[in-house]
């Protein structure tokens, strides 16, 4: 996984990388989502949530209320993370080695294999 300038990937023990687009109907329908990963206790505690933009200038007040403590990068090339369409959801471990990728809206299915595997209980297959 390529650095994104001022995030240590070792800092953390995983990375969940949101990739977002301004104006994205699929990224506004899954923040009640990111909003749940967000408060999950266990979920903090086992990787450090993070959202991107490929637009310069987007800042924390482009997501909802209870993501704005969220670190937000933007003016980020999403083709050298692998980003082909929003939102995709990236689990990054603290070499900053790609783990697990997640695109588009998620049914509820796939939703319950994100906390499975950010919380190590399931390994990083599929999707």
């Amino acid at each position: 996984m390529p650095p994104i300038r001022g995030y240590a990937w070792k800092a953390h023990p995983q990375t969940l990388i949101l990739a977002l687009r301004l104006g994205c109907p699929y990224c506004e329908a899954s923040m009640g989502f990111y909003e749940s990963l967000h408060r999950d206790e266990h979920i903090r505690d086992a990787a450090r949530m993070v959202a991107v933009y490929a637009t310069p200038n987007v800042g924390p007040t482009a997501l909802p209320q209870p993501l704005r403590d969220l670190q937000v990068f933007s003016g980020i090339d999403f083709t050298a993370l692998g980003v082909a369409a929003t939102p995709t959801l990236l689990l990054v471990d603290n070499t900053g080695v790609l783990k697990k990728v997640w695109r588009g809206q998620l049914s509820d299915g796939y939703e319950k294999e994100v906390f499975l595997v950010i919380e190590g209980r399931s390994p990083p297959l599929g999707r």
